[in-house]
């Protein structure tokens, strides 16, 4: 029969899905996914965009929200941007610390020292002391006495004598990477290695560079310190500007008021869910606690679909009387042509 194809042509038209109705995904939820982002022209050493690193990880833009107010900034020996840096951009900008569409306002505002948020620095400090990371202040520095370079442990803490002769105390339970949450031997090469944070609390294999650090050396205390000195030179963590470590080692102040509509970088809240958001121009390695956890963080929005899409609404009640008026009428044209 003739019709046939004209009636199977209508049924699969009304069968697909309601072809032409409005697509009613919602394009705003975050994705847990991590391969359906472009990156565009962030590299794999990444960029910086309100305390959080965005890199290109796989073909896919990554986003490392930085933990306990770690800044973002150039990992340094790393060799990309990462949290807990110093808050400092690449040095010879071949990386640009912003990612691409970025501006930012440099804030120094009760900072002697420190990170300025944007990449640069609110000051150096003078010899013998170190920027203090909780008050942006300079502050006497523990001598090394008898940690070597190699290192040791002091539970999940980590000191070691660096080439100024100045003693560094890095706390592993509050890195970024699950990874390395830990104090414990790694090797460097076959002939050497140091003591640094790690996955396994492991002693250097010989007993020739003793895992606990000596009596002498200086116990960092973090315990009820949201920021500040740890006792030894070290950090507790940092506050988000504008808000300031206190005396009871505690951030206050104004709370940050972040763009929360859309970690992308260049989008604002005004510009936010429009169809041609601005990912970095058109379009992480450590892991953050949080992005460990499943998942880029808020990636940037890719803008709303355009177009004719399949959804999963039911077949209306209109579009079934129409097939049956068409169906009816081509019977009747078929009974009455016959000879």
């Amino acid at each position: 029969m003739r019709f046939v194809p004209y009636i199977l042509t209508v049924f699969l038209l009304l069968g697909s899905g309601n072809l032409f109705a409005e697509d009613t995904t919602d394009t705003s939820e975050t994705s847990d996914a991590t391969g359906d982002i472009p990156c565009g022209s962030v590299s794999f050493e990444g960029c910086c965009s309100q305390n959080a690193v965005f890199f290109c990880f796989e073909d896919s833009l990554q986003v490392l929200n930085c933990p306990n107010n770690q800044p973002c900034g150039w990992g340094g020996d790393l060799g990309y941007y990462d949290c807990d840096t110093d808050g400092e951009a690449e040095p010879t900008n071949t990386h640009p610390y912003l990612c691409p569409g970025e501006e930012c306002e440099p804030y120094c505002e009760g900072r002697e020292c420190g990170p300025n948020l944007c990449g640069g620095t609110c000051g150096a400090c003078p010899e013998g002391t170190a920027c203090d990371f909780g008050t942006y202040s300079c502050v006497e520095v523990e001598s090394c006495g008898d940690v070597t370079p190699m290192g040791c442990c002091s539970g999940d803490t980590v000191q070691f004598c660096n080439a100024d002769g100045i003693l560094n105390i890095v706390n592993c339970a509050q890195e970024s990477d699950p990874e390395k949450t830990t104090c414990g031997w790694v090797d460097f090469s076959e002939a050497t290695g140091f003591y640094a944070c790690t996955n396994e609390a492991t002693a250097e294999p010989t007993g020739a560079v003793p895992m606990e650090c000596p009596a002498s050396a200086c116990l960092p205390d973090c315990t009820g310190k949201e920021c500040g000195d740890d006792g030894c030179g070290g950090s507790c963590g940092g506050c988000l500007a504008p808000a300031i470590c206190n005396a009871n080692n505690e951030c206050e102040g104004p709370e940050p008021n972040p763009d929360t509509t859309s970690t992308d970088p260049g989008t604002t809240g005004s510009d936010a869910g429009s169809g041609d958001q601005n990912t970095p121009e058109d379009a992480t390695p450590n892991d953050g606690s949080s992005y460990s956890e499943g998942g880029p963080i808020n990636p940037p929005s890719s803008g709303s679909s355009g177009g004719c899409n399949r959804s999963d609404a039911p077949v209306p009640f209109g579009a079934l009387l129409l097939l049956s008026i068409v169906f009816g009428w081509l019977l009747t044209r078929r009974r009455f042509t016959q000879p």
